[in-house]
């Protein structure tokens, strides 16, 4: 008999896919858009997490996976609905465990915990993430891109320890 995954009964918000629609590079993703039935996203709508988690793998492991993913993952963070309170990157940062709580159902979300190690650098530790760390590091770039004022400088790195992705944002 399989063993059911912990994502099995868990689903993600649609807001949180909107941004698989005309990411920079749409032309590469549009064929595991297809394959995984994600053409048409609609942000009411609650997708199974696994299909979700099926479609980022397959791109991760596709020739280019790294670029696409980084660039899902900014545009997710470009397209999500963020409250109207959230102006700032500070705001953003204070708001990014409520947002990575949002975009799933059904279980317990991936632990996001937040550091601030100074007023310019923040350090997020996501936990048992069922995604690519590509992918989540396009979304850490895209939070600092969108909520930054423009012309900002800043620096994304990323590390992992055994469950963890550790990504360090600077400004």
């Amino acid at each position: 008999m399989p063993t059911a995954t912990p994502y099995a009964d868990m689903e993600v918000n649609g807001a949180y896919l909107l941004g698989l629609i005309n990411s920079l590079n749409e032309e590469d993703v549009k064929p595991f858009r297809e394959r995984h039935h994600l053409t048409e996203i609609d942000a009411e709508k609650w997708y199974p997490a696994q299909q979700v988690i099926d479609f980022y793998n397959d791109i991760a492991n596709a020739p280019g996976g790294m670029f696409n993913l980084i660039a899902i993952g900014i545009n997710v963070v470009m397209q999500l609905p963020y409250p109207p309170s959230v102006k700032t990157l500070q705001d953003a940062i204070a708001a990014a465990d409520a947002i990575n709580r949002g975009a799933w159902r059904g279980g317990d979300a991936p632990e996001l915990k937040i550091e601030m190690l100074d007023e310019r650098h923040v350090r997020f530790r996501f936990r048992n993430v069922p995604f690519p760390t590509d992918l989540i590091y396009g979304l850490c770039f895209g939070l600092v891109k969108r909520f930054s004022p423009p012309n900002t400088h800043f620096y994304v790195t990323q590390t992992t320890e055994e469950d963890t992705y550790i990504y360090n944002l600077s400004w």
